[in-house]
């Protein structure tokens, strides 16, 4: 259990001094962000989209609580489909979407059920592609 504390607390630091630059989408980066109550959202950091259309991917290092939230690649040309119910430890792709070209500043959006009651935090990494 310590090991694992000292992990997270490495873990945020890390996001907390990377999460908010803007990075190339080819590469991981951080995020660390509270996703409001009763289907709140929350965002990462922007990434520039290398490939467009290209699917993403997400290392999810904590979901606060046992609660689940849904995450998505988000741009002001549009967005991918929701990837559902990550929680901690949860690996995978995320949905690219055709409008989000080349050069397109995209960022992950977070949401969570319209029945969760509390404030959820989020700690990972991700990257566009």
């Amino acid at each position: 259990m310590k090991r694992f504390i000292k992990t997270v607390l490495t873990m945020g630091i890390a996001l907390i001094m990377f999460g908010t630059a803007a990075f190339a989408g080819a590469s991981y980066s951080g995020y660390n962000t509270i996703v409001g109550k009763f289907n709140g959202c929350g965002y990462s950091g922007y990434q520039t989209k290398s490939t467009g259309g290209a699917n993403g991917y997400i290392m999810s290092t904590m979901v606060g609580g046992d609660y689940e939230v849904d995450v998505r690649m988000n741009s002001s040309k549009g967005s991918g489909s929701w990837r559902r119910d990550v929680t901690d430890g949860t690996w995978g792709e995320l949905p690219g979407s055709s409008y989000q070209t080349s050069g397109t500043s995209v960022r992950a959006q977070f949401s969570n059920d319209i029945n969760t009651p509390v404030d959820v935090q989020v700690i990972g990494q991700w990257k566009s592609n």
